[in-house]
Order: structure tokens, then C-alpha cells, then sequence
């Protein structure tokens, strides 16, 4: 006689059991790890990997591992450069333009927007511990935002590479910047990037690409691409 699983309860009981009881011991280990790693950042210390600027020197004391979070002098160089020319006034995408030309890496990796801004947004390097933000700042946790589990933030043990001054100076800046597309006429084809404005919420428009796949609805036409200037409001933040 052939067995049939759907067709035997008991079977099917201890199946549904075992797989709860893994589902639960999979969301302790998760639980387990978050709590240590706020635990290591209200000791201050870096609970994630160090970011940019920094290395990790180990050492062995006894049985243990030391880990020591340092500065990386030549990495940090470039951190101070990226603060001081913002300070001054010049953007991140000109900032970006600078760095790499300044320092051309010879593996052909070149610097990008995403990295200057996150530099730029960074209190780790006053010797602050960051943990928990960068997540919390994305639409899909508004829920999280709301149950109060908006991250950590706290004096680190590890060494400073700017000032506490030059970091606020800097945060008012990127606070009194709106979120316009000043800047990206440099990198964009679109003549108007810079300068026109959305009539609805007033902020900057971007120059896109947009591809149309024809080809899907009908086999004899091309697909094509359209370029069009888009609203920086709804693109990047959803405000409009």
C-alpha cells in the first residue's frame, strides 16, 4: 500500500510542531544576536564592521581575541577631505568628481554618491557608536519607528577622526539643503537639471532613462528607451 502524508494526521501534527518549533529557535538566534550587539554598543564599541577610515588590529591576550578599532590614517585622510570641502560649501557629487580624480585607484574602483553621503551622515567618526540607524531610517519600518526601536547611539571607545564642531557645522549644511537636483547637471544630459523645479512640491527635477519593452507585446517591435525629467520629490523621498 502506498503511504500518503496529507492522509495521516499524526504525521501531519508532528510536522506542523517541528516546523514551529524551528521557526521559534531561528527568531532566538536573531533575538540573541541583536541583543548582543546593543550590548557591545552601549559598551562602546563598533558591534558591525568598522566603517570606512578604520581597521581592526587583533591581538591575542590568554585564550582571547582582542579586537581594536583604530584609525586607518590613510582612509582617514580622505574622510577629513570629504568633511572640510563640504564645510566649505562644494556638494557631494562635485566632492565625488574630486575624489576621484585625486585619488585614482589603480584596481579601477571609483567612488560613489552613496558612499560620500553616508561619510557625511556618519557620527562614528567623532567617536560616537552608530548601531540600529540605517535601517530604522526606511519607509518600510515606520512601524518599527513607532514601537520605539529607532536604534543606538552613544560614546564609543574609539578614537575621533573629525571634531565634534566641524560634524555639526556640516549636519546644518545637509539640514538646510533641500532635496533639489543641484549638482547633478554635472553627470546628467538633461539641460534643465539644476534649474527647473516641480510646480506641485518645489523640489529639483532629475534627467531619467526609462526603458519600454515592446518586444513582450508584440514580437516585431523594438524595444525602446525615452529619457524624461522626473520630480527628485517622487523619485527619492515619495512626498509627491
Amino acid at each position: 500500500a502506498r503511504y500518503f502524508a496529507d492522509q495521516d494526521d499524526i504525521g501531519t501534527m508532528v510536522e506542523t510542531v517541528s516546523d514551529l518549533k524551528s521557526d521559534l529557535e531561528r527568531k532566538q538566534i536573531i533575538r540573541r544576536m541583536k541583543d548582543g550587539k546593543l550590548s557591545r554598543a552601549k559598551a562602546g564599541k563598533i558591534p558591525n564592521r568598522v566603517p570606512y577610515g578604520y581597521k581592526v588590529e587583533r591581538s591575542l591576550e590568554g585564550a582571547k581575541i582582542k579586537r581594536t578599532v583604530v584609525i586607518d590614517e590613510e582612509k582617514a585622510e580622505h574622510v577629513r577631505f570629504i568633511y572640510e570641502q563640504y564645510s566649505r560649501g562644494m556638494g557631494a557629487r562635485k566632492i565625488l568628481l574630486a575624489m576621484n580624480d585625486r585619488w585614482k585607484s589603480p584596481a579601477g574602483v571609483r567612488w560613489n554618491i552613496t558612499a560620500i553621503k553616508y561619510i557625511l551622515a556618519n557620527p562614528t567618526y567623532i567617536g560616537k557608536v552608530w548601531w540600529g540607524w540605517r535601517h530604522a531610517d526606511y519607509k518600510i519600518t515606520k512601524e518599527y519607528q513607532r514601537r520605539g526601536k529607532l536604534g543606538y547611539i552613544g560614546d564609543g571607545t574609539h578614537q575621533p577622526i573629525i571634531d565634534e564642531h566641524l560634524f555639526k557645522v556640516v549636519q546644518d549644511i545637509r539640514a538646510g539643503r533641500n532635496r533639489s537636483a543641484r549638482g547633478g547637471v554635472v553627470f546628467s544630459r538633461g539641460v534643465l537639471t539644476g534649474l527647473a523645479k516641480c510646480i506641485r512640491c518645489g523640489s529639483g527635477v532629475g534627467y531619467s532613462k526609462r526603458f519600454h519593452s515592446r518586444s513582450k507585446k508584440n514580437p516585431n517591435w523594438r524595444d525602446t528607451y525615452t529619457w524624461e525629467y522626473l520630480c527628485t520629490g517622487y523619485k527619492y523621498r515619495g512626498i509627491c
